[in-house]
């Protein structure tokens, strides 16, 4: 299926943010950029071309995210989930585990890189480089593991935060 990566993409969001906020059954929107989706569905397109390549989206995953929907303003795109689809992928995604026990490491009192660090080598093979950025300090990625993003953390001494990103986009962020 041409939308199947997108809609993995889609539902690893839509996991990751129960893993932070819990479950709540309603709908949710995901902004992406043109560069992103490019980078997902591996192809690059116009804006307008990824507005006409999305047209067939909706009918794609009717049966999985309901009816979903998207949007586009210049090279921004949103996408609408209906609070049927984000049921749908909580009860019927099987539970990312990494993700959950990574949140949960992190909103723990005192939590250290090291830690992180032992969490994601349990998980797979890894690749852990320090990082020249006013907003991270630490790049980890799986070589072999439960997913292909990269992981960037920012440990402040107090607190531990991070963001993931697809590679391609983390290389376009210069980062």
């Amino acid at each position: 299926m041409p939308y199947s990566s997108l809609a993995q993409n889609i539902t690893d969001q839509i996991m990751e943010e129960q893993a932070k906020l819990g479950f709540d059954e309603k709908e949710i929107r995901l902004y992406y950029p043109l560069s992103s989706l490019c980078h997902i569905i591996k192809k690059q397109m116009s804006a307008s071309e990824m507005d006409a390549f999305l047209q067939g989206f909706p009918a794609a995953v009717k049966e999985s995210l309901g009816p979903v929907h998207h949007s586009f303003s210049e090279d921004r795109f949103c996408f609408h989930i209906p609070a049927e689809g984000v049921k749908w992928v909580h009860d019927h995604t099987p539970e990312n585990t990494f993700i959950r026990q990574l949140v949960a490491l992190i909103i723990k009192p005192g939590c250290k890189m090291t830690e992180i660090e032992q969490l994601f080598r349990k998980n797979g093979e890894i690749v852990v480089q320090p990082m020249d950025s006013d907003e991270f300090d630490t790049l980890i990625y799986f070589e072999q593991g439960p997913d292909s993003y990269f992981y960037c953390f920012q440990d402040d001494g107090f607190d531990i935060r991070y963001h993931r990103f697809l590679p391609g986009d983390y290389y376009d962020f210069g980062y």
